[in-house]
């Protein structure tokens, strides 16, 4: 596989365009041509793919489709790109499994095939905005669950009085307040060992997240923290500073990343190829030993209305036949808390995401 110092040569060094250009001369047409040469086409009839051909077609035309466009890089305006050489044999060399947290309460997140027997893994809780007062006995509700293998942990908005802001001192307190009260939680239920995985929802930038990630705050290596881009296939100097850190402490990375159907991705056809290219962009650039995938509707503002679901379904098929990376999905409801249509949009999220192998 390509080394990051190599990654980091092709940020510096890689061909320069505007961002505009990258999304309007780069990104959208070779979108269109790799849709259009592996005859991709959503049936609209179905809300779960069935076409295992299908699902192989969508990581070839991913594989192409990422060779062509690679991943933006918005502080030098150069793009890192790779060959579909380089792309295979990364897909060889990634992941396939994850280890998290320690003790009794150690872990592995595995890939699963779609049509498995396997269970697959139980994580509980969501970056979801809430108060210090609150905070800590959501984790402790979170922890105490005891078939979850791991967690997360909620974003902290305020300290006392003040709202916290991105890229001020109160992002670093944010965060490092978060870990603090992520380990204090799952202390409090018993469970020290328990992996918390999506470090740092709380610090949205590289220095905080760098911060906050201070062994003496509570951060383990087998946690694992999540690295986004930016819509579509960008990243920054700040995201690819955590990576750094985070590789050379051997911690876990998740990839994660919310495609947007409606956007530059386009239909549904475009967005399951962009979710896909998103895993791939993740083992190269992000280094990642894990995966999270969350695609939205622009319009609705959800994850499960019938062609994104039948997208996140195909991707998945994809990555699972094709990849064997440890994966999961995050899809947003469009019903309130507790209502009747939550669940139902939960339990068709569910159906599809365990039949396809997330």
């Amino acid at each position: 596989m390509v080394n990051f110092i190599d990654v980091l040569d092709r940020a510096a060094n890689g061909p320069m365009m505007t961002q505009k250009d990258f999304d309007i001369k780069v990104f959208i047409p070779a979108l269109r041509k790799v849709l259009k040469k592996y005859d991709l086409k959503w049936d609209r009839k179905e809300v779960v793919n069935t076409d295992d051909t299908l699902a192989d077609r969508v990581f070839e035309a991913a594989v192409d489709f990422y060779s062509q466009v690679g991943t933006y890089i918005t502080d030098t305006e150069r793009v890192i790109q790779f060959s579909k050489a380089e792309i295979l044999e990364a897909v060889e060399d990634a992941p396939k499994e994850a280890y998290f947290g320690e003790g009794p309460d150690r872990c592995v997140m595995k890939g699963r095939m779609p049509d498995s027997d396997e269970l697959p893994h139980c994580h509980v809780g969501s970056g979801t905005n809430t108060t210090e007062d609150v905070a800590l006995r959501l984790v402790e509700a979170y922890a105490r669950i005891s078939k979850a293998k791991t967690i997360s942990i909620p974003i902290i908005n305020t300290l006392g009085h003040i709202r916290t802001a991105a890229g001020a001192p109160t992002e670093v307190f944010a965060g490092i307040r978060a870990m603090q009260y992520g380990r204090e939680g799952t202390r409090r239920a018993g469970r020290p060992g328990l992996a918390i995985i999506d470090h740092l929802s709380s610090a949205s930038t590289g220095v905080s997240t760098i911060a906050a990630s201070a062994p003496q705050f509570g951060a383990r290596p087998s946690d694992g923290w999540l690295v986004s881009p930016f819509a579509e296939l960008k990243t920054d100097y700040s995201s690819l500073n955590q990576t750094a850190y985070l590789t050379a402490w051997g911690a876990n990375i998740g990839q994660e990343a919310g495609p947007i159907l409606g956007g530059y991705a386009g239909g549904p056809e475009g967005l399951a190829v962009v979710n896909t290219a998103y895993s791939l962009h993740g083992i190269l650039v992000i280094r990642a030993t894990y995966h999270l995938i969350y695609p939205i509707h622009m319009t609705y503002v959800c994850s499960t209305v019938p062609e994104v679901l039948w997208a996140t379904s195909a991707s998945t098929q994809a990555i699972a036949r094709n990849m064997g990376v440890p994966y999961y999905t995050l899809l947003y409801a469009a019903a309130g808390a507790a209502t009747k249509m939550y669940f139902d949009e939960a339990l068709a999220a569910l159906l599809m995401l365990i039949a396809s192998g997330s």
